[in-house]
């Protein structure tokens, strides 16, 4: 039997009835968090009716971290409970205690087809976590080469900084995403004010990529 099967039929149980839906875990998450978290519409869907509260109180319900339900399926990548949050008028970019908003988590962790969808409905792109991070330093960190894409095409800034002043091709640097890296190049990111030299990324990359020095020259132009 599929989990789902069984997160409805403990849902539906006579004794569950009872329970107190608003009452917090110790992570501060009501079961409207976790079962959106756990990416189940049918269940999201049957909790809103078993919940003596409003709709807008649900879905605008903050654990301990400040994440919403819609902070939930977004990190987890579930498309449809997101589109089932938005229809139920879940705030786009509202932000967590650390500023992260649900395209931040998205992004985090390179959740393409969320992505997509946020943006689609208008989420701030630009948005910034107390590291001052956008999505598209998220998505690069990541190392997915669909998510990057995505929030360039929708207009990503290719050189916008973190608290740090390092920009989305920093990160590609470090984290040693040759494409990504080449991506980001050819998207017009300006190295220069980025700070990157042939140096550095020498020292950041393990033998085997030091072998694409040569390449990388051709490619960054100044080197």
């Amino acid at each position: 039997m599929s989990s789902d099967v069984y997160q409805l039929a403990a849902i539906s149980h006579p004794d569950f009835a009872g329970a107190n839906l608003l009452m917090p875990d110790g992570e501060g998450r009501i079961a409207f968090h976790m079962a959106a978290a756990g990416g189940q519409v049918a269940a999201v869907k049957l909790l809103r009716n078993m919940t003596h509260t409003t709709l807008a109180t649900l879905v605008s319900a903050r654990d301990g971290d400040g994440h919403t339900p819609l902070h939930a399926a977004a990190e987890r990548g579930h498309l449809k409970v997101v589109r089932q949050l938005l229809r139920w008028k879940a705030k786009l970019d509202d932000q967590s205690h650390r500023k992260s908003s649900p395209l931040h988590m998205a992004a985090r962790h390179g959740h393409g087809p969320v992505l997509s969808f946020l943006l689609e409905n208008s989420a701030d792109i630009k948005s910034q976590d107390e590291t001052g991070a956008q999505p598209l330093h998220l998505a690069v960190r990541s190392g997915s080469m669909r998510a990057v894409q995505i929030l360039l095409q929708a207009g990503a800034q290719v050189d916008s900084k973190n608290n740090e002043g390092k920009q989305p091709l920093h990160v590609a640097t470090g984290e040693g995403h040759d494409a990504i890296e080449t991506l980001l190049l050819n998207a017009r990111s300006d190295i220069r004010a980025a700070g990157v030299s042939q140096k550095q990324k020498t020292l950041a990359r393990s033998p085997e990529d030091v072998k694409l020095s040569g390449l990388k020259a051709e490619i960054h132009g100044e080197f």
